[in-house]
This record gives structure tokens, sequence and C-alpha cells, in this order.
């Protein structure tokens, strides 16, 4: 058995060095208790009465959070800087879409320069898909924020990505 640490693989250089900025939302811990007569986005009465983190996005969206963290990442993207590559994983790919708007919002001036600034890749937006080579390319310039949903899972190397988001469980 032969054991590699992370800050070995650091020192090593075969990893990056890191900082976690953890931002907890009081819905993610106390959950949220749907009111009688709610309806989601699609317009479907919601059924259930109390939601946890791990149905934000899946069973529930709720708007006001989604916009709480869109401005969080819009804030410390800014403190890192605006042409800092950031990746934004969401739990599903309706949610990547709605994020990927949200930011747009918040980054309109970035945005009205090139509106690859702001893009969705995921596995069935075509568009997305062609710019992800684009993403990975330490030498271009756009896009600049990517949101997806299954590329955590897949697997993504982005070795100049400066700001990685995790927005699911």
């Amino acid at each position: 058995l032969y054991v590699y640490s992370l800050i070995r693989g650091i020192q090593d250089g075969f990893l990056a060095p890191y900082k976690v900025n953890r931002v907890v939302i009081d819905k993610d811990i106390e959950g949220y208790i749907s009111p009688d007569g709610e309806v989601d986005l699609k317009g479907n009465e919601i059924n259930r009465n109390l939601f946890t983190r791990y149905e934000f996005g899946k069973d529930i969206q709720l708007i006001n959070r989604q916009k709480l963290i869109a401005q969080k990442i819009t804030e410390i993207h800014t403190g890192i800087g605006k042409m800092k590559k950031t990746i934004v994983f969401c739990p599903t790919e309706e949610e990547a879409a709605f994020m990927r708007d949200l930011l747009i919002e918040l980054n309109k001036d970035e945005y009205i320069k090139d509106n690859r600034y702001v893009v969705r890749i995921t596995g069935s937006d075509r568009v997305g898909k062609m710019l992800l080579d684009n993403f990975i390319d330490p030498y271009s310039d756009y896009p600049v924020i990517a949101t997806s949903s299954m590329l955590l899972t897949t697997g993504v190397d982005c070795k100049t990505c400066e700001l990685i988001v995790i927005d699911k469980e």
C-alpha cells in the first residue's frame, strides 16, 4: 500500500494549492417548508412540505437562493479577477441554464463585450459542448464562466481554472 498525500501532490506540482470558501445558506441548514398552494417554476403545485438541501435544484428551485448564490459567485469572482476561469457545478442541466442566466445578468458589462463570457456547458447543450475546448484552453480568453451539471462526474481538465463552485450535493 502506498499513500500519496494531498500536500505532497501540491508540493510536487501535480496538484494546485487551494482555498475553500464555504458559504452557508440558512435554507441549506434548516430546510425549506413550502406553504400550501405554492407552485414551482413550471407552474405545478408543490405537494411536499419540507425540502432539504439534497432536493434543491432537483425537486424544487428556490429562486431567491439561486440569486444569492449567483451574487456570491460574482462577488468572489470579481475579487480574484473578472477574467479568471470559473466553473459552477449545478445539480441539473436546467439549474445550470438558470444559473447561467443569473450570472449573465450580474455580469452584463462583460457579457456585452463578448457573449461567451458566461456559458452553459452540458451534455445536451450543443453550443456549450463546442465551447468546452475553448474553456479548457489556457490561451483562450473565452468562455470565462461555465455552468455545468455532470462535468464534475465525467471530469474536465482546466489547468487555468481559478474558481470552482459546487452548488450540488
